[in-house]
């Protein structure tokens, strides 16, 4: 995490239920990014404005990169790009196209300096299940498998003897739900991936 005094951060919190209780028509998905965009800003101090910040939501069917203003009490919002996300099929495995939503999140950011948006903050919201893993050197091994990829299809077989689902949700208060990363994670282990 980076350095944050507890005076901004008791700031930003207030300034964001302000902002959330003016746009209760935003989706769900986008709230997490502009949450990490208030709360990880590196330098920010107390009493300071955080006017512009850019909010990328990676949703399973589309991306978009919003502009969200704060100022006097308000929030504005504007949409500043738009893009599909489109999971890609290799070798029977269904991945996310990682290259392609990299290339649209970096389209976004153009967007905005074209503009001559200069931005306090940037969050991103991605799929809270999926992931990428690096190699020694800290490079991408692979695109990141998408959640909907039959690689964990029956993984209760494989996983129960191990532990149960009732073992897991009394032990992470989380729904044991195949598409999870534990499970994806078994699915490897299983598959000796």
């Amino acid at each position: 995490m980076l350095p944050y005094r507890k005076e901004a951060i008791v700031s930003i919190v207030i300034a964001f239920d302000e902002a959330k209780a003016q746009t209760k028509h935003l989706t769900r998905g986008l709230w997490p990014a502009i949450n990490g965009a208030l709360l990880y800003r590196q330098g920010f101090q107390a009493g300071e404005i955080m006017n512009r910040y850019l909010a990328i939501d990676l949703g399973a069917e589309s991306g978009r990169g919003v502009l969200v203003t704060l100022e006097a009490g308000k929030v504005g919002m504007e949409e500043i790009h738009r893009f599909s996300n489109r999971p890609v099929r290799l070798g029977g495995t269904l991945f996310w196209d990682f290259p392609f939503l990299f290339a649209e999140i970096i389209a976004t950011l153009k967007r905005c300096a074209e503009r001559q948006i200069k931005l306090d903050a940037i969050g991103v919201d991605t799929w809270g299940v999926d992931f990428g893993l690096l190699g020694g050197d800290d490079k991408l091994l692979s695109c990141p498998v998408h959640y909907r990829d039959s690689r964990t299809d029956n993984i209760h077989h494989y996983s129960d003897p191990i532990m149960s689902r009732q073992q897991i949700f009394t032990s992470t208060s989380c729904e044991p739900w195949a598409i999870s990363s534990l499970f994806q994670l078994l699915a490897m282990q299983r598959d000796g991936s």
